[in-house]
């Protein structure tokens, strides 16, 4: 059997991908403030459940939307990392 080698570059690359897109989104993560965010079950809850969507209410849109960023690309920009590291070392707790 012929096994390509994993590749994290394309690995990352697509979930980035599917995360900007709003591919195939089954989920909506909701912040305090904002509108909801689209995003993936498989990436974000440990069992196969039925939920629409995930309320977050003590992080605010902007904030959410970097921690998921950061989850689906594998990394963040130094100055974005900078300005979030709080709330992204909560949002990896929950």
């Amino acid at each position: 059997m012929d096994h390509k080698p994993y590749n994290r570059i394309e690995y990352f690359g697509g979930l980035a991908s599917t995360f900007k897109e709003e591919s195939y989104s089954d989920i909506q993560v909701k912040p305090g403030n904002g509108p909801s965010i689209p995003a993936h079950k498989f990436m974000l809850l440990s069992t196969n459940t039925c939920k629409d969507s995930i309320c977050s209410p003590e992080f605010n849109h902007e904030e959410l939307a970097t921690f998921l960023e950061l989850l689906y690309c594998g990394n963040l920009a130094k100055e974005k990392f900078e300005m979030h590291y709080y709330c992204l070392a909560l949002a990896s707790h929950e």
